[in-house]
This record gives structure tokens, sequence and C-alpha cells, in this order.
């Protein structure tokens, strides 16, 4: 089974290297966004204030660029919500780019261990960097055809498969599936699809700053329909608001 994710998402580049932001409009465009996004976070109320900043810590010594990204990708990333929903045992964080999420789902549970699986190799390489000698995290390259290398209390999907082919979506939770453990679970945690203007701004978003090419959303009832057809029970299906964007996640367990 092939599971390829599309053309530009994979590219061996830092998501903000600077060659990336030559162009005024994309320079603009992120201080933008990011300011507005890092401004509430800092002054919202709720969130997890100790954690995040354990997290901010982990990249202390990479480059400046690595640096700002994770302190902004941070501002918009509904972490908490995303953690809560993960279960204790080992767990694989599909996507996990520089391991922000990995690092704190490990922070928030001594029981987890996480595996994170990146298909950019320079992604995988700076993750890597963050990553003690006696530390529950550990960053390996690849993509959803990894995971049959062992068996999964969960596995996460965050924010990655819009940037798939519909089949490639399918193709992953499959493998994913397939890696679960009885009682395991599929977590997805992605931009909901829906006639709004804060779907269109996340389309414009990935587009100006060239996460991928084509995205191909589903709406969070139909994330539902596809798990429940693999024969896994949902646990929970919701969509939220955080920030510009609006959120599906669905929780769906293996029998």
């Amino acid at each position: 089974m092939q599971v390829s994710p599309e053309k530009d998402w994979h590219e061996d580049k830092d998501i903000l290297d600077p060659m990336r932001g030559t162009k005024k409009f994309q320079s603009v465009h992120i201080v933008m966004v990011y300011s507005t996004c890092y401004y509430q976070y800092a002054s919202m109320h709720g969130y997890d204030k100790a954690g995040r900043r354990a997290v901010v810590r982990k990249y202390g010594s990479l480059p400046f660029f690595v640096r700002v990204f994770i302190r902004l990708r941070l501002a918009i990333l509904p972490l908490e919500e995303v953690e809560a929903m993960v279960p204790s045992g080992i767990v694989a964080d599909i996507g996990c780019g520089y391991g922000i999420l990995s690092h704190y789902m490990a922070y928030k549970d001594s029981h987890r261990s996480i595996i994170g699986i990146e298909y950019n190799s320079l992604l995988v390489n700076r993750a890597n960097q963050t990553v003690g000698h006696k530390n529950r995290v550990r960053f390996m390259y690849g993509n959803a055809e990894m995971l049959s290398l062992q068996k999964y209390n969960g596995v996460v999907f965050c924010d990655i498969l819009h940037h798939l082919s519909l089949q490639g979506q399918e193709q992953s939770i499959i493998a994913a599936r397939a890696s679960l453990l009885l009682g395991g679970r599929i977590i997805i945690k992605d931009i909901e699809k829906e006639q709004s203007i804060y779907y269109y701004w996340n389309l414009f978003h990935d587009r100006v700053l060239r996460f991928s090419g084509p995205t191909h959303h589903r709406t969070a009832r139909e994330w539902a329909v596809m798990l429940s057809g693999l024969g896994l029970r949902i646990i929970e299906e919701r969509c939220f608001r955080h920030f510009l964007y609006n959120h599906s996640s669905i929780v769906a367990e293996r029998l």
C-alpha cells in the first residue's frame, strides 16, 4: 500500500525558510496573521501556560526562523483540546512537523511514549535536535506506512489529512487502524469543511504559505462516516472554533 502526500507537502525545507518568504505579499501575510493570533494566544485565559512554555524551551537551540514558527504555530493550534483526546501508552503523531504536539503530549502524560512520523526529512532532523537521551519522544522519517512497524494505543492526525488526496486519506486511516491495539484510538483534528469565511480563510492561509497544492477537506460527519465504514466505533465527533479557524475533531476506537 502506497501512501503519498501531495507534491509540496514534503519538500525538504523549513516551513519558514527565508527563501520561501521573499515575496512581499507572502511576508506581510505571515506577519499579519500570526502577530494577530499570537496576541490573542498571549492574552487568552484557560490555556496551559506551563505546558506551552515547556514546549517552546525544547526549541531554544534551533535556528531563529524555526523558533519563530514554533511560537506562531502555538498561537493557532488548539493544543489542549487535541491532547485531551489522546490516550496513554504508545502514540504515533503522523505528519508531526517539528514535533510541537508530540512534545506536548509527552509533557502532559508521563505514561505516554510518542513516535513522531514526518515525511519532510529536514523537519525530522530539526525535531530530533529537541530530543534528549532520556526523552519519551522520538522522531522518524516516513509516512503512514511506518505504522506497520509496531502496535499503538493511539494514532493522531493533526492538521495533516487535508494535505493528502481523498484516496491517500483513506489509505492512511486504514494503515492506522491496522496498527492499533484492541481498544486503541484514532484521533483526527482538521479544519472543518464548511461554507464560511473561516474555512476560506484557511484555504487562503495554506495557499499563501505554500504548505500544499490542492487541499481536500471533509466535514466532521464525513470523517465519522469513513471511520465507521472501516469498522471503528465513534467516541467523539465535534466542531469548535479556535481564533480564526473552525476545527473538527473525531475520536474513533478499534473494537
